[in-house]
């Protein structure tokens, strides 16, 4: 279905250039004998033929679209306005041989709706098909409002554009003028997407409500195109397995389905549930399926660009670009959003061998670092080469170029990433992926181009364009390396607040994290530690950190810059440093906590001393400081005395439940001490026993997490703060402590001491069995002193 051409040139009617091929397709689709080549496979073959829309259709070029698209019968027109009157005409014939097969006419009077020519048009070009119908009711399988129908015409020919934005409003408006048009509220939900990427994680996002009104309407729709719909909600709604099966009943009856192939291929892509494998489990989605589900979608439809998208990102993920892994959860939940908000129970990282192998996160140590490096760089190089392809096919798109820079720049060359970047954005970015200022005001940064990268910082921080609320993995570099531009120039307000919106956002993830904490991990993100995400190279933290450490009488004593420097520099000196610099590093550090103790900031001062206490090079010079030594001799006596206050009492075995009573001296007690160094334990008490050939650790326990500040009540509200865990202990494998859960644990405080509940049925139930004399209870940090051994007891176990 070619273009046709508005002769009259009216502009009230200049939408049907466009427009007349999308309505016949309408009025012929729901006849499965005839195959209607789409929009995003015909308008890009248009332009490679050098056929503009509303030109005529030179013969020889149409040859070239037909060859291209599998379209051998065309149907071209004009449209004709005469006293009001509407006249389309309409030719069918074949693009060989240029032998007519069909000519018509059609006329409408003034105020009539047009689309009934188009209705009359069709039902002549289905009588030359052989097929005998009455004329299609294209108000009735689409909108009965034309501007409706104009609006979602207007949007079709934004989408074959890649122009995602003006594609979003145009579908936008074709709803709003009709709210049961399903074809509009299908296209809005995808290009709602295209637009903003992050919403797949949000289930209140416009995107998700849009693809569930499209089902709802579904019923509308042509049968083809209902299913297709109604797979991508199913996606969308975390239902993987019922998509799957819905696109799989499709590509059966029609193997060239090419949207049910590329919608299959997503499912392929994104399905994480994990499945039973020989040897193991692996998520169920495959990649392998996905590359070869994408490349035959190219093969079929040549058209199709977003495709080289796909298979360029899978090849980039195996090259360590990001995310670099793989989530997997035991099963489906309410919706996709929900299921990629939670933590994942695996994580896999994908290599490329002869095919691509998804190896579990904690099987990964095992691989040579020249092997992961080998795989990593072949990768690279089949992404490389999708890209070429691309840019082939499609050098005046703008995501072509995007993507392109992505693979310079992990590729490491930063000067080819920074000038396909360029070429993307005078083409005009419309997907909502990359943070195209920030992306540049990265790689500016990295060049070492300091200044140009600062004044871009200043830039996005006054247009209010540093949201990390809805920021994708893509623009995770972009907020990094304006929160390290902002240290570097001391713009100290701006990274905080840069890092407290981090927090805000990670809190959900730190659930899963809580020694750590959302603050925390703001840093660690921010602060260039997740490689796929953010890299910082070394040197610059170095120097990030140095800069805090010089500033750190200035900040804020309470603000998130000052309560968690002592965590970057404990980050920094866990590091692999250079003697000299770690040198440096500790003079830096001794220096600030000097010049805080003396301004009286003693708490601050001794927390941050202490993150160098436990590092053989500047452990001696911190020690030697009279004020930092006296506070560290009072920290231990003051542990000494707390480890007294704690004596095993006895372990109970019931049907239900095993029990650890521990006897408590006292009632008020102190935790997050500054006086305990980041990640260690204020209170860490273990009941230990060995059944059914596995070691089990029943564990409660207060870490220090980091920037948290000290609490005092009483032991109800320590043991609030507890975590609680049941691990199993193999230390023959490379995950030693596998937590079993964390639910069938918990601690009651009791006259006189309290007690820890388990409720693991299989645990329980293997205690019995097998009725182990005695638990090992234990309690850390231990200080040893002759006169009060640590507490590390065989306690008897009673069975009720």
């Amino acid at each position: 279905m070619l273009p046709f051409r508005n002769v009259s040139r009216a502009a009230e009617h200049e939408w049907l250039v466009e427009g007349s091929p999308i309505l016949l397709a309408d009025a012929l689709s729901r006849w499965d004998e005839l195959r209607i080549v789409p929009d995003e496979r015909l308008y890009p073959a248009l332009r490679r033929a050098g056929l503009q829309p509303g030109a005529v259709m030179d013969l020889a070029r149409v040859r070239r679209v037909a060859a291209e698209t599998g379209g051998w019968t065309a149907v071209t027109g004009d449209v004709l306005v005469v006293g009001g009157r509407i006249r389309v005409s309409a030719r069918a014939f074949d693009a060989v041989t240029n032998r007519e097969m069909v000519r018509t006419a059609e006329e409408v009077p003034p105020g009539e709706d047009v689309r009934v020519a188009y209705e009359r048009i069709g039902a002549h070009l289905l009588r030359a098909a052989g097929l005998e119908a009455t004329a299609p009711d294209l108000a009735g399988a689409t909108t009965r409002s034309l501007d409706a129908y104009r609006a979602y015409v207007r949007g079709i020919a934004h989408a074959n554009r890649s122009e995602a934005r003006r594609a979003r409003d145009a579908f936008q408006e074709a709803v709003r003028l009709d709210s049961s048009f399903a074809q509009a509220y299908a296209k809005l939900a995808e290009a709602a997407l295209n637009v903003n990427p992050a919403d797949i994680v949000n289930p209140r996002s416009p995107a998700f409500a849009h693809a569930q009104r499209a089902a709802t309407l579904a019923d509308r729709l042509p049968p083809r195109e209902r299913e297709v719909v109604l797979a991508m909600n199913e996606l969308l709604a975390g239902r993987f397995a019922a998509a799957r099966e819905r696109l799989q009943r499709l590509i059966e009856r029609d193997s060239t389905h090419v949207d049910a192939l590329e919608w299959l291929m997503s499912v392929e892509a994104a399905d994480p549930i994990l499945v039973s494998v020989p040897g193991g489990e692996r998520p169920r989605g495959s990649w392998n399926a996905g590359l070869r589900l994408a490349k035959l979608v190219l093969e079929l439809d040549p058209a199709r660009h977003d495709v080289y998208q796909n298979l360029v990102q899978f090849y980039l993920i195996a090259g360590g670009g990001t995310p670099g892994f793989v989530p997997a959860y035991r099963e489906e939940m309410g919706s996709l959003a929900a299921l990629f908000n939670s933590p994942p129970e695996r994580t896999f990282v994908p290599l490329l061998g002869d095919t691509v192998m998804l190896v579990p996160m904690e099987s990964l140590a095992i691989y040579a670092p020249d092997s992961l490096a080998a795989a990593r760089q072949r990768a690279i190089a089949a992404a490389r080469a999708w890209v070429t392809r691309w840019l082939a096919a499609g050098s005046n798109e703008a995501e072509s170029h995007l993507w392109a820079s992505r693979v310079h720049d992990l590729a490491g060359d930063l000067e080819a990433a920074l000038r396909e970047l360029n070429a993307a954005d005078s083409i005009g970015v419309e997907t909502g992926l990359e943070n195209v200022p920030a992306r540049r005001m990265a790689l500016l940064a990295r060049m070492g181009r300091y200044a140009d990268g600062s004044r871009i910082a200043d830039s996005l921080w006054r247009a209010g364009a540093l949201d990390m609320q809805s920021a994708t993995g893509f623009q995770i570099e972009g907020i990094g390396w304006a929160h390290t531009l902002f240290v570097l120039n001391g713009q100290h307000d701006r990274a905080a607040a840069l890092l407290e919106r981090t927090a805000v956002v990670l809190a959900p993830a730190a659930l899963a994290r809580p020694e750590l904490g959302a603050e925390a991990l703001a840093v660690i993100f921010l602060g260039g530690y997740v490689r796929q995400f953010f890299a910082l190279p070394r040197e610059v933290r170095v120097t990030v950190a140095e800069r805090l450490l010089g500033d750190a009488g200035h900040l804020p004593p309470t603000g998130i810059l000052a309560r968690m420097v002592p965590f970057q520099v404990r980050l920094l000196l866990r590091d692999t440093l250079a003697p000299e610099v770690r040198l440096r590093l500790g003079e830096h550090l001794l220096a600030a906590a000097t010049a805080l103790a003396e301004s009286g900031r003693g708490d601050q001062a001794f927390e941050l001393a202490h993150q160098a206490a436990g590092d053989t090079a500047l452990q001696r010079s911190i020690e030697s400081v009279p004020w930092f030594a006296r506070r560290r001799a009072a920290a231990r006596a003051e542990r000494l005395a707390e480890q007294r206050r704690f004596r095993p009492v006895a372990a109970t075995v019931s049907d239900t439940a095993a029990v650890f009573a521990w006897q408590v001296e006292g009632e008020r007690f102190t935790w997050y001490r500054v006086e305990t160094a980041i990640g260690e334990s204020d209170y860490h008490w273990t009941a230990e026993f060995e059944v059914g050939g596995k070691h089990y650790e029943v564990l409660i326990h207060v870490d220090r997490t980091p920037g948290s500040r000290s609490r005092s009540g009483s032991l109800t509200d320590l043991l609030g703060s507890a975590l609680k865990v049941l691990h199993e202990v193999d230390p023959d494998t490379t995950v030693p402590h596998r937590p079993v859960g964390t639910a069938v644990v918990r601690a009651e405080a009791q006259p006189g001491g309290f007690r820890v509940v388990l409720r693991d049925r299989a645990v329980v139930d293997a205690l019995r069995r097998e009725r182990p004399a005695a638990a090992r209870f234990r309690f850390r940090p231990c200080e040893p002193d002759p006169a009060a051994a640590c507490v590390d007891q065989q306690v008897p176990v009673t069975y009720q």
